[in-house]
């Protein structure tokens, strides 16, 4: 079973929760992204995939239907930490990168620019919306981010370790 962690204040969780998560894997928290991001996104993610790729990942979207809200709320958070981690440095960032998660949202609606985000903006998505939002917006902008994230959870890497 793959490992899993806690975002830096994790609430306190359930026992039944802390088993849920216990049991996910990679290929589940890359399956749990791409219902997140509706058939549209997940799409455009997948047709980046192998076939063998997009049989196991459409495997585990099947055995992740049943996962609770909270866990989904849980693996969102992980993603987000992920892409926390991934977050281009300050000096890198471009013109086009908004200044607040306000901002992103705006500017989430479908356009050709590529935006880049910082950790600290990462950091402004607290509420469920805003985090869905968020991995939303980036894979819309940053495709390649999250394909990269996607094809590392497949092979195993990438995960979240537990403290």
């Amino acid at each position: 079973m793959a490992d899993n962690t806690a975002t830096q204040n994790p609430p306190q969780m359930s026992d039944e929760l802390k088993r849920e998560l216990s049991e996910i894997t990679n290929v589940q928290r890359a399956a749990v992204l791409m219902l997140l991001l509706g058939e549209d996104l997940a799409s455009n993610i997948i047709s980046y995939l192998d076939p063998k790729e997009v049989q196991e990942l459409g495997a585990a979207m099947v055995s992740v239907a049943d996962m609770s809200q909270e866990a989904v709320n849980w693996v969102l958070d992980e993603l987000v930490d992920m892409l926390k981690k991934q977050a281009m440095p300050e000096e890198q960032k471009t013109d086009a990168t908004p200044e607040s998660l306000e901002a992103m949202k705006e500017k989430s609606k479908p356009k050709k620019k590529k935006a880049a985000l910082s950790a600290e903006m990462l950091s402004d998505a607290k509420s469920y919306d805003d985090k869905l939002v968020l991995v939303k917006y980036l894979t819309e902008k940053e495709k390649g981010r999250v394909v990269l994230m996607v094809k590392n959870m497949l092979k195993g890497a990438g995960a979240p370790k537990k403290k």
